[in-house]
């Protein structure tokens, strides 16, 4: 299913791309959540099947999975409002909705992915998605926030790239190749704790972007307030889970070794300094209200995340939390 389901929102995405009907473009943006609803189900009817070698419906990815496919309806509902009140070019809304396509899908991808590579390669995609929603308004804000996305983001993506690279050191050392999370989960305790600690840090390091969390999380506060509402709704939400969802992965490989305790003391005790000096630097400034509000949603995100994995717990409350605390 998830190839058809891949190939359909391929050629949905090419169509609105090209189009410039207005009432076609509606046809196809429906004919999409159609295919989105009738993918999650078909997931969530055959679950922990394997699809094309790199896709496995878990638990964790259909509860990511029906939380996307929830919000993309209210989004693409208020871009059609948004679409009403300013007058963008045909070409504009042609390409601002392709990119919700395909941010969609390639989340999708990325939430059902068994393969730690195959999950990078799909988060990776969305970077670019979200950089053409963010430059919707093609003024000089919102090409100062694109490219400080699209480069923080792209080192980012780099040091995830570089993560997996230790973690096919410590591989290579036992003699396995496979780097399905499966596979990493059963062998993990044998792997060399050096390539495993390197491996989490760059990790780690590199999804923060995605999740809005410190060190790299200046990658969203301008993407969420340069792009359009619906797109910022979708970068504060379901982007922000993306992240969540690769640090949870590897962290779940993690927990099986010996240096979980390691993890979990390098993790849980950052956040809360910076939660302080973010809140009164922005408290005195009116014009920056918006600016706390995204910050204060990167400090309670750490929050979040501290007492989930303190529990060794996904926090199904997390999924659209950005959102809900975004201006």
């Amino acid at each position: 299913m998830i190839g058809i389901y891949l190939i359909v929102a391929f050629v949905v995405s090419t169509l609105l791309f090209f189009n410039r009907n207005k009432i076609l473009n509606y046809l196809l943006v429906g004919l999409f959540v159609v295919l989105q609803w009738v993918f999650t189900i078909y997931e969530y009817r055959h679950l922990n099947i394997e699809e094309l070698g790199y896709f496995i419906p878990d638990s964790l990815a259909i509860i990511f999975l029906i939380v996307l496919s929830i919000v993309c309806i209210p989004a693409f509902y208020h871009s059609y409002i948004y679409f009403k009140h300013h007058r963008d070019t045909p070409r504009a809304q042609a390409i601002y909705y392709a990119a919700m396509v395909v941010l969609i899908v390639a989340l999708s991808a990325a939430y059902l992915s068994s393969h730690i590579a195959v999950t990078w390669i799909f988060i990776d995609l969305t970077t670019l998605s979200a950089a053409a929603l963010i430059y919707h308004r093609r003024n000089v804000r919102a090409l100062e926030g694109t490219w400080k996305y699209l480069f923080v983001c792209s080192i980012s993506m780099a040091l995830v790239f570089i993560g997996i690279l230790f973690l096919t050191l410590a591989l290579q050392e036992e003699g396995l190749k496979s780097l399905s999370y499966h596979a990493l989960i059963e062998k993990a305790p044998i792997l060399n704790t050096f390539w495993l600690k390197l491996a989490f840090l760059f990790i780690f390091t590199g999804y923060t972007a995605k999740a809005g969390l410190i060190p790299m999380y200046t990658a969203g506060i301008d993407a969420k307030d340069k792009a359009p509402s619906p797109a910022g709704a979708l970068i504060g939400s379901v982007l922000m889970n993306v992240g969540f969802f690769g640090i949870y992965r590897f962290y779940e490989i993690i927990s099986h070794t010996s240096i979980h305790n390691w993890s979990n003391k390098n993790y849980i005790h950052i956040g809360h300094p910076y939660r302080i000096y973010c809140n009164s630097l922005y408290a005195s400034c009116e014009e920056c209200q918006t600016y706390a509000c995204l910050f204060r949603s990167v400090s309670y995100g750490v929050g979040c995340h501290r007492f989930g994995f303190w529990r060794n717990r996904a926090l199904c409350c997390y999924p659209s939390f950005g959102a809900s605390l975004a201006c």
